[in-house]
């Protein structure tokens, strides 16, 4: 595996490959020259800079337990917490982020505390706020909620995402923000300036949950922003 910056100074990396990569025990120093990093185990994997703002830490890929689970042994440790992926309780058009790419963020960043626009069959943390009254849900539409304390999971439906902008410039809030890699969208360049770093994951990284999910999701490549608010 090659690790390749031209800027450390930047927050802003490109992840692509197999998630087995994700989970090796990779460091890029903040302040470190412009190089080519080897590692012993090569693969055709690359971490990326791309131009950004200022990096805060080192960037991690951490290895965890959870993730070296099978997809069975998720699935049921999922299911333990009320969380399971299955039929019911879906919502017209829902989809998610792969758990496996979720618990390596959470590894890098650290971890969420509520998932701010989900249903029962796409929260990937123990509370969530749904669109609409829906049993397991801790409360009803996202923006009518309290985000300045949270350290949320924002993964709404890309017609949003210029009012979640909106709000995170006004609360001063911290999120982690899952959109499309849509650079040419109203919202990027707004999210990239609040964000002290972001990941662009390949396509493959988000799963169908509802079957009229949106029919191209599988050849998305996603784009993950630390907004790290009133704190940064």
């Amino acid at each position: 595996m090659r690790l390749v910056h031209e800027d450390c100074g930047s927050g802003h990396f490109t992840v692509g490959g197999a998630d087995n990569d994700l989970r090796k025990a990779l460091t890029i120093a903040r302040h470190a020259p412009p190089r080519v990093l080897s590692c012993p185990d090569p693969g055709p994997s690359a971490l990326e800079s791309t131009p950004g703002g200022p990096c805060r830490a080192i960037v991690r890929a951490l290895r965890r337990p959870s993730l070296k689970q099978s997809a069975g042994a998720r699935a049921a440790a999922v299911a333990g917490t009320g969380l399971a992926r299955t039929g019911t309780n879906t919502v017209s058009g829902d989809y998610a982020l792969t758990r496996t790419r979720f618990e390596a963020l959470q590894a890098a960043w650290g971890e969420c505390t509520v998932d701010a626009f989900a249903s029962p069959a796409t929260a990937l943390l123990p509370r969530y706020w749904a669109a609409g009254a829906i049993a397991g849900a801790e409360a009803v539409d996202a923006f009518s909620q309290e985000w300045r304390g949270e350290q949320v999971w924002a993964h709404p439906p890309p017609g949003l995402l210029l009012q979640l902008v909106q709000l995170l410039e006004e609360t001063g809030a911290s999120a982690h923000v899952c959109a499309p890699h849509w650079p040419s969208a109203a919202w990027y360049p707004l999210l990239l300036e609040l964000s002290s770093e972001h990941v662009v994951l390949p396509p493959g990284s988000l799963e169908r949950v509802a079957a009229d999910a949106p029919p191209r999701l599988a050849s998305w490549p996603v784009a993950i922003f630390r907004v790290s608010g009133a704190t940064r």
